[in-house]
């Protein structure tokens, strides 16, 4: 059995099935392209999303999220980064916070450093005064010879007059140290 075709006709079938595979390929190619494209596209946007809310945070704002609204690695990522956005804002505040009752504190104790100054130089005059009159007294009963007896009682008498003058002073300020003291403790 001989079987007759024709080769044209052989060959115009060949060259319209490869055409057609051709067709089809080149269909297939651009159908995967746009395909690979756009689920490459689904992946990258989350993530230049993550990556611009990332950038917002080290400028320390936080109001800015990331996208969570995946049930994959990138949705995870990005609950992960607004937790940590939450946690960085809060800890951020706290700092703030404490800063500023710090710089209080430190305001606080440079007053109470200054009226220490001030309260140290007051207590310091008020002991000269009655100290400088007793020395003056002293020293003229010493060196007057012949004092009468009655300007040596009144001088004796303005000696002890300020004496006890020193003692209230002296109590007062200890006084005040107790109570400092039990204040600090």
């Amino acid at each position: 059995v001989y079987l007759s075709i024709d080769y044209a006709s052989i060959s115009n079938a060949t060259n319209t099935a490869t055409a057609f595979q051709l067709k089809v390929a080149i269909a297939m190619i651009l159908v995967a392209s746009v395909v690979i494209f756009l689920l490459c596209r689904s992946i990258t946007k989350p993530i230049e999303k993550m990556s611009k809310a990332a950038r917002k945070m080290c400028n320390l704002d936080f109001a800015t999220h990331c996208p969570e609204n995946r049930n994959d690695e990138i949705g995870e990522l990005g609950k992960s980064l607004n937790v940590l956005s939450d946690k960085l804002e809060e800890t951020i505040s706290d700092l703030k916070q404490a800063n500023n009752e710090l710089q209080r504190d430190i305001r606080k104790k440079e007053e109470i450093e200054s009226m220490r100054k001030d309260f140290i130089s007051n207590v310091s005059h008020e002991l000269k005064t009655p100290l400088a009159g007793i020395r003056l007294l002293s020293d003229s009963i010493l060196q007057t010879e012949n004092m009468d007896g009655s300007t040596v009682r009144e001088f004796v008498g303005d000696i002890e007059h300020e004496s006890e003058r020193l003692t209230r002073i002296t109590e007062t300020l200890l006084r005040l140290t107790r109570l400092d003291s039990n204040i600090t403790d």
